[in-house]
């Protein structure tokens, strides 16, 4: 079977309004995420997450670290 593979670069922000970041907009794309229930997720500084749920997880906890989940 195949796996799917995200390339999250940046998943856990910064979510600076001087870099024109919208929490509004990550949470919306957070939630396409986890929509795509990713067997792998490559992060782009905090390294490779296996399995679905590790994957969700890792996704689920900056959205509550950013108060949207």
């Amino acid at each position: 079977m195949a796996k799917r593979v995200l390339f999250g670069q940046d998943l856990h922000g910064p979510l600076l309004e001087e870099f024109g970041s919208s929490l509004a907009y990550w949470d919306q794309s957070t939630l396409r995420l986890l929509d795509l229930e990713a067997d792998i997720l490559c992060e782009g500084h905090f390294g490779i997450y296996g399995g679905k749920k590790s994957v969700a997880n890792y996704i689920h906890s900056f959205r509550r670290q950013y108060g949207v989940d």
